[in-house]
């Protein structure tokens, strides 16, 4: 991997050429809370910031789009060939990315995730983490790839890691300066740190056993304040369910196929034909989800949103701790 520098001065040179390069979406504030939005200006953007509402995937995997045209037998896919930039990713969503890139790019292949994943460079940024973050317990607390160029804070310049073709070419402009070994020993030290700031802690051992073994009565319990809205689906960095509908003119031989974010926790995301539910409780909802978080494969990057957004105070980490039997 190569390592440059950057004068922080020189940041707003970096913005430029990430421009140059497409429609660049930063971490914006707004009553409160961040979004990544598109910007013009580096005046806009927040870099110092703890997780933004809607993860980044949105811009891979849209909450909601038009995926084809149709007329009669013939029709038209919508594949976005834009470029785009992704700035100011943390390390935990990042990783949230490499864990959708498994669903999306493996076969089949979903070419509009593809498209907008290949065109789209990711420059990523040390966090300020919070009482929620627990990124370290699930090993996606640093980014050893799925990103162009990374920036690890040193106070006044950056330790720039360069993960890609495109983020070596960016690299080699004149505001980029070589890095030594006393800069990258300062981003370790830096980063160990940081990741000692996170004092949330969950045990994942043998925790999709303990998920099915639960019994209905710790269930009820653990969900008796669960509205089964689907926020914490919503806000989730690696959920990938989602709905196709077909929106028909009143010809009925013209119309538009739109896919959608889904829920699992949402009452009608299992309902199949017959009106049949195979699982119609918010209890089988909620198993089904841990499982899929924390089950035969870590999909929680321990991003903390699901239980800062969630309306019902439910706290994801608690949960996990009280199937195990710990002390909540």
């Amino acid at each position: 991997m190569r390592y440059a520098k950057l004068a922080k001065a020189d940041l707003p040179k970096l913005f430029q050429s990430l421009k140059g390069y497409g429609e660049v979406f930063a971490p914006v504030e707004e009553r409160g809370k961040l979004f990544f939005k598109k910007v013009e200006d580096l005046k806009e953007v927040k870099l110092a910031y703890t997780r933004t509402l809607l993860p980044p995937k949105k811009l891979f995997l849209q909450p909601e789009e038009e995926i084809m045209s149709y007329e009669g037998e013939s029709y038209t896919e919508k594949l976005d060939g834009r470029k785009a930039v992704l700035f100011g990713v943390h390390a935990c969503d990042i990783n949230g990315f490499l864990k959708l890139d498994r669903v999306f790019l493996d076969a089949p292949r979903d070419e509009y995730y593809a498209r907008r994943r290949e065109n789209t460079l990711v420059v990523g940024i040390t966090c300020v983490p919070d009482k929620y973050c627990f990124c370290t317990s699930v090993g996606s607390g640093y980014a050893s790839g799925g990103f162009d160029l990374f920036l690890h804070d040193l106070g006044k310049e950056y330790l720039v890691r360069v993960g890609s073709g495109e983020g070596y070419r960016l690299s080699k402009q004149d505001y980029f300066k070589e890095a030594g070994e006393a800069e990258v020993k300062l981003a370790a030290k830096l980063e160990e740190k940081r990741a000692g700031k996170l004092r949330r802690k969950i045990n994942l051992m043998g925790m999709g056993d303990l998920i099915e073994t639960e019994g209905k009565e710790g269930w009820e319990e653990l969900t008796a304040k669960c509205l089964a809205c689907g926020t914490c689906n919503l806000v989730c960095p690696t959920c990938q369910c989602y709905d196709v509908s077909d929106l028909l003119t009143l010809e009925v031989r013209k119309g538009t196929r739109v896919r959608r974010w889904d829920s699992c926790m949402l009452k009608r995301h299992a309902l199949v034909a017959g009106g049949l539910n195979f699982r119609p409780t918010v209890v089988e909802r909620t198993v089904n989800r841990l499982s899929c978080k924390v089950g035969e494969e870590v999909r929680c990057v321990g991003c903390g949103r699901c239980t800062v957004y969630c309306p019902a105070g439910i706290d994801f980490v608690e949960m996990l701790s009280a199937v195990r039997g710990e002390a909540r």
